[in-house]
């Protein structure tokens, strides 16, 4: 009776073309297997019978080696693939290993451009060499040397 729902059910698999049909078709084989293992599994427990663990456990090994199996199949395909490729169509990259990376921003020896709507001073050389007082505001000295106590 198994084998005739397992080739039914192939069947039914191999004839549906839609994608929401394949997506029905895998809910009902999920709930017809969910079924049948609850039943199982509850008439395992109340006749506390324990083959039901060595068929699932065989089972999961039977899955895990035919896994292993093709995972080691697509391995071997691509070594091959990789030994067959040709190099010739990869463009050489030539890449300058003496290149530095410039760091983003202004130089730190340079100063700032100004725009043009910014007020330009007047910088004469009497001005410029000429210290400011930070106290009294006075031209010549600066706040260390002031003469006016606050």
């Amino acid at each position: 009776m198994c084998l005739q729902y397992d080739l039914l059910l192939g069947q039914y698999l191999e004839d549906v073309s839609d994608a929401r049909q394949i997506t029905a078709a895998y809910i009902q084989l999920y709930g017809k297997i969910a079924g049948l293992s609850h039943k199982a599994t509850m008439k395992a427990v109340s006749k506390r019978d324990i083959r039901i663990i060595h068929i699932l456990e065989n089972y999961l090994k039977d899955v895990d080696e035919e896994q292993d199996e093709e995972q080691n199949e697509n391995i071997e395909l691509e070594d091959t693939k990789d030994d067959e490729s040709d190099k010739e169509n990869f463009p050489f990259i030539l890449n300058n290993p003496n290149k530095q990376t410039r760091s983003k921003g202004r130089p730190k020896g340079t100063k700032r451009i100004k725009a043009s709507h910014e007020k330009e001073k007047a910088t004469t050389s009497v001005n410029s060499k000429q210290y400011k007082c930070g106290n009294c505001g006075d031209m010549g000295h600066n706040k260390r040397n002031c003469n006016i106590l606050r």
